[in-house]
């Protein structure tokens, strides 16, 4: 689902082709009982707060890891 949803806007994303620049998505998916996966919406600007201690110890992690990948790239 991810790769399609980017593959379908791949034309829209960086437009005017500036190097060593990325985008942040946010996906949100449900599971049901089923355990089949629902994509529900695709942000562009996703919500960066840390509503719990759990998530801001994920996101201080992601972030180091995507500026890492950039830093090198």
């Amino acid at each position: 689902m991810v790769i399609d949803s980017i593959l379908s806007c791949k034309n829209n994303i960086n437009p005017n082709n500036v190097k060593n620049c990325f985008e942040l998505f946010g996906y949100d998916f449900m599971i049901d009982e089923d355990f089949r996966t629902w994509l529900i919406e695709i942000n562009d600007n996703p919500y960066l707060g840390a509503p719990n201690d759990f998530i801001k110890d994920c996101k201080k992690i992601f972030f180091k890891i995507i500026f890492s990948v950039t830093q090198n790239a």
